[in-house]
């Protein structure tokens, strides 16, 4: 069992789970069982996905060939300026590993030992980047590192030189009181992760925009959408804001609707600070900056034309595509819904709620949407186009009351209070200082523009 390490695109993490079953054992080397596997694992961290909002890829798995007889399960996400993205799916590797004890997590960033550059402070010293090359796992819930050998006696044991994967797996199955690292090494990586599950929510930012009616539907039947339309305006090129000058499907249309919309501080502070003034052909027209609704009016024009970029971007569907519609569509015909399904009842995802009750057909539907966005993302690995076409396809079916949408507005609960994007002299001293100690991966620094790297920024 070999595993090449390729270099990773920037802000991205990749994360390979291992089966210590298959070790050895062809009769847990099979496809099949590693698509269960997987299954079983998007049932049990369903409940954690539900609310949360991607800066750009969701947590994902597919089935990996390591080599001719081996597999294993591995995801890339790309975490763009928002670092939590990166520790939550940390959160979700520790988790993971601890509830199928089986499993052993390797997990790489651009930085390659991301989890090592955390803990440098307190690791033991022989360990450095030249000879960590599978040693370090996160493995029944625990971070794992495989030691080199120090006397002949722990040769017999230890892999010697740069180990092998199977030897790697095996010494972390027979050694695991060995091989786990001490608290004080992993105390600075808990203290990234413990946060959750309850930092997804203290996360958000709440803040009315005005919006057309067509771009509020979509947003209250999917309010995740909110993400790549950030995105899709934060990185907007010249050939997207010819799509902002005509507004071809979004046009703004004399009546504009305030909405209270959920975003995550990262996606609010790239967005908000933006500098944008639209085209006067778009039909958009901004109140004076000094308007006390210029704010809002300012969110939804930028969200409205992120909107638009996406649907823009996306190519005139072929035949072909529209018959993987088509098959996308049928979810419940999938062999695989029902193994997810059945992993579902098994984590009590239901919470004994009788078929047919209200809370069980909502529960249901959130479940086949879910697994129905995982078929879309092995379909169309782009985000662009995948979002793209599904917010075309919402375009077309969602529908609106605008006499609702007008009484909504005067029901609005209040705006967040966004002082957190200012810093102070006092806090920019402390964040420096944490940078230094973890390599610049402090996350209470405000979420845009995170370490430096906003590749695709337009003004």
């Amino acid at each position: 069992m070999t595993e090449n390490r390729s270099s990773l695109p920037d802000n991205s993490v990749e994360y390979h789970i291992y089966s210590l079953k298959a070790v050895g054992d062809r009769n847990f080397s099979k496809k099949s069982y590693f698509e269960e596997i997987r299954f079983s694992i998007l049932a049990k961290i369903h409940p954690f996905l539900k609310e949360y909002v991607w800066q750009e890829d969701a947590f994902n798995l597919a089935v990996h060939e390591l080599d001719a007889r081996s597999l294993c399960l591995r995801g890339l996400t790309r975490f763009g300026d928002n670092i939590d993205d990166e520790w939550f799916l940390v959160f979700l590797l520790f988790l993971i590993s601890k509830e199928f004890s089986e499993c052993a997590i390797r997990v790489n960033d651009s930085d390659s030992e991301f989890l090592l550059i955390e803990a440098a402070e307190t690791l033991p010293p022989w360990i450095k980047p030249e000879n960590s090359n599978n040693r370090v796992f996160i493995y029944q819930g625990a971070l794992h590192i495989i030691p080199i050998a120090q006397h002949p006696g722990h040769i017999t044991w230890l892999p010697a030189g740069e180990p092998d994967l199977v030897d790697a797996l095996l010494a972390l199955q027979r050694f695991p009181s060995i091989t786990r690292v001490k608290p004080s090494v992993e105390a600075p990586i808990r203290k990234r992760i413990d946060k959750y599950p309850g930092y997804i929510w203290s996360n958000f930012h709440h803040a009315h925009c005005y919006l057309p009616a067509s771009v509020a539907a979509i947003l209250q039947q999917e309010p995740k959408l909110v993400a790549p339309a950030v995105q899709a305006f934060y990185c907007r090129d010249p050939i997207d804001l010819k799509a902002c000058r005509v507004m071809k499907h979004f046009p703004p249309s004399s009546r504009l609707f305030k909405r209270r919309v959920r975003f995550t501080r990262c996606l609010y502070a790239q967005l908000v600070q933006q500098q944008f003034r639209p085209d006067k052909r778009s039909g958009w027209t901004l109140p004076p900056p000094m308007d006390p609704q210029f704010k809002a009016n300012s969110l939804g024009c930028k969200l409205t034309c992120g909107f638009e970029i996406l649907v823009s971007r996306v190519r005139t569907k072929t035949a072909e595509n529209q018959q993987d519609g088509a098959e996308e569509l049928d979810v419940e015909g999938d062999p695989r819904w029902r193994m997810f399904l059945t992993s579902l009842q098994k984590n009590d995802y239901f919470k004994g709620e009788l078929d047919g009750s209200k809370l069980y057909r909502e529960l249901f539907r959130e479940a086949k949407s879910y697994f129905a966005r995982i078929r879309r993302d092995e379909t169309n690995a782009k985000l662009d186009w995948n979002r793209g076409s599904e917010v075309l396809d919402l375009l077309k079916s969602v529908s609106w009351d605008e006499e609702k949408l007008k009484d909504d507005e005067t029901r609005l609960e209040t705006e967040d209070d966004d002082s957190w994007l200012q810093v102070s002299e006092e806090e920019v001293d402390r964040l420096l200082a944490g940078y230094q100690v973890h390599g610049e991966r402090d996350s209470d620094a405000p979420p845009a523009g995170r370490r430096g790297r906003r590749s695709g920024r337009r003004r």
